[in-house]
């Protein structure tokens, strides 16, 4: 009887310990939704931002009004400047994601143009105007005789350009890991001469894991509207990034962005996050091949290749 009582003694001790460790568990998951302060936006939105800095999804960001809109993302971290710029669309995608916008240093961008013959050349403002005479000498080559630059001004017009921005979204429900959303953007403005399928793409580090990707698409028409595009491709099968591939307009304006959600381990807290960027504008059908590694990204193929890196402080968002 004794090592039966014994025995249920401990039983009875091990649920106790597992009930109570239940509980801490809970309450340590209960104080995370718990620490926000109420946020008025005006009379009809009162939304809630953590301690951390983040603002909770919103799921009806739809209907919400421009204003309303425009004060959520002021919250968020964006400037009035980067609210005027974001599609309605995207703002309505930021918003029911949720979160802060994280503080990037962007490095120097690096401008590279592979020729007809393989050959990569690194432009710079010394070499450029020597680049464009080759460009504009293999830019008629591919298009024939009747090409003309003059018709549509400078080889190196200006008309592409990239940046990048990150959002913080707290932690997972275990509280182990940072979440994130790495964005990189593109956008052209003016028409570009080559109007293929060009690839977008960026690579992280080691640590790193990606949760999921997607990716927007817009133009603006002759009349001044916007238009939803669509990328063609978004290729998810890499560890270390994500390459997404769109086909460009004969149109003045279109821009876009690919999105990758993901994971960093709390133990890199305060530690310098990084992830590669890159654009790939393809001068004929065949798309420049993309390799990934860590934080590094290699195009090779026809045409113009931007690429650049973003670095920020894990678990910091100012």
């Amino acid at each position: 009887m004794k090592k039966k009582t014994g025995l249920l003694s401990l039983v009875v001790v091990g649920l106790l310990a597992f009930s109570q460790g239940s509980v801490s568990v809970a309450s340590a998951a209960e104080m995370e939704v718990m620490d926000y302060t109420p946020l008025k936006i005006d009379n009809n939105l009162t939304v809630k931002k953590f301690s951390d800095g983040r603002i909770e999804p919103i799921e009806n960001a739809k209907s919400l009004t421009e204003k309303q809109q425009d004060e959520v993302l002021s919250e968020m971290g964006y400037t009035e400047k980067e609210s005027e710029e974001l599609s309605e669309a995207e703002k309505v995608y930021l918003i029911t994601e949720g979160g802060v916008k994280v503080k990037v240093t962007q490095s120097e961008m690096v401008h590279k143009y592979f020729d007809l013959s393989g050959k990569e050349h690194i432009i710079t403002p010394e070499n450029e105007a020597e680049i464009n005479k080759i460009k504009e000498a293999d830019l008629k080559k591919i298009k024939g005789d009747k090409f003309s630059t003059s018709a549509m001004g400078s080889v190196n017009d200006g008309t592409f350009s990239g940046t990048s921005s990150i959002h913080y979204m707290g932690k997972t429900a275990n509280g182990r890991e940072y979440k994130y959303s790495y964005r990189t953007h593109f956008n052209w403005s003016n028409i570009p001469w080559i109007t293929l399928s060009d690839r977008v793409a960026h690579a992280f580090q080691s640590h790193t894991s990606a949760i999921g990707s997607k990716a927007d698409f817009f133009y603006r028409s002759a009349n001044g509207n916007w238009h939803d595009g669509e990328f063609s491709n978004i290729d998810q099968s890499q560890i270390l990034g994500t390459i997404g591939s769109v086909r460009l307009i004969p149109i003045k304006e279109q821009y876009g962005t690919l999105y990758t959600e993901v994971r960093i381990p709390e133990a890199h807290g305060g530690g310098t996050g990084s992830f590669a960027n890159s654009y790939a504008h393809s001068y004929t059908e065949v798309p420049f091949a993309i390799s990934l590694g860590s934080v590094s990204i290699t195009g090779t193929g026809l045409g113009d290749f931007w690429s650049w890196r973003s670095n920020f402080t894990i678990g910091q968002w100012d």
